[in-house]
């Protein structure tokens, strides 16, 4: 599948989580609320290295952020219940708004 280049502008959901991969390298994940409503979709978010250090320092839940990078998309089928989708975004470029 190819990759699906995305721009998001949306709501921090929970407080990113900054961490170090056994390579040595940083990466932090957020969810991000994009839409409002009942439309709003949640999307998990990763960022590496600098851009990482970044957001775990400046990026907090309730605030806003702008991220540019590739959606991946995956179902998930729980058990007696009806099948999910999951979106992530690996992100190449992080902005915190306001």
């Amino acid at each position: 599948m190819n990759d699906i280049e995305v721009a998001l502008t949306g709501i921090c959901a929970r407080e990113p989580e900054l961490k170090t991969a056994q390579s040595g390298k940083a990466y932090c994940t957020f969810t991000l609320g994009v839409g409002e409503g009942d439309g709003r979709q949640w999307i998990r978010v990763a960022c590496f290295e600098e851009t990482a250090q970044k957001v775990a320092q400046q990026l907090r839940k309730g605030g806003k952020a702008y991220c540019e990078g590739f959606l991946e998309i995956s179902l998930w089928e729980p058990e007696g219940k009806p099948p999910r989708i999951n979106l992530n975004c690996r992100a190449r470029r992080i902005e915190i708004l306001g």
